[in-house]
């Protein structure tokens, strides 16, 4: 698990454990739940967000990012404070989980990385939003996230399937070990 200080920050002050499937929002287990399939370049797409891909990407890095990428739900959370910051992390590492169990079954455990950031958002930028997408490592391409702490105007954290403890299936429970590379 790699992540820039920001996130170090926020990941101390949330209750991250006994994470689980209901964690995460019910549209975002749709996307978990049906898993992976690889486009015609080459490209590792979550299959349910697959189908409406149109345009064309610099590399496959490129298409991995922005296809399998998703502002996590918050409608339902308070404007601001605490109880936003640990829910929004706490759904966005619970679908990462899901997501990256599923990947593990067709390309490996350390194959596919999950990137959560959580920045400043919304019309003011007054707003804590948060994303999350996934990518997969390759020799021969740069990764999406190089210098992670580079990364100073949001939290982030780069997740593969080992960098948490060993869990039970995608409906969890993920008990959540901070372990940073």
């Amino acid at each position: 698990m790699r992540m820039n200080r920001m996130m170090a920050a926020m990941m101390q002050r949330t209750d991250v454990t006994r994470l689980s499937g209901t964690d995460i929002p019910s549209p975002f287990r749709d996307v978990a739940g049906r898993g992976w399939t690889v486009g015609s370049e080459g490209a590792v797409l979550l299959t349910e967000l697959a189908g409406g891909t149109v345009g064309s990407f610099f590399d496959v890095v490129q298409e991995e990012t922005s296809v399998n990428g998703r502002g996590m739900t918050d409608h339902d959370l308070p404007d601001s404070g605490h109880d936003r910051e640990e829910q929004l992390l706490r759904r966005c590492l619970a679908y990462s989980f899901g997501c990256l169990e599923s990947a593990a079954g067709q390309f490996g455990e350390r194959s596919v990385s999950a990137y959560v950031s959580l920045s400043a958002g919304g019309l003011d930028d007054d707003t804590l939003t948060a994303n999350v997408t996934f990518s997969m490592r390759r020799p021969d391409i740069a990764p999406y996230v190089a210098d992670i702490e580079s990364h100073v105007d949001e939290a982030l954290l780069e997740i593969q399937l080992g960098d948490y403890s060993a869990s039970t299936g995608t409906s969890g429970p993920w008990p959540v070990e901070v372990r940073q590379h």
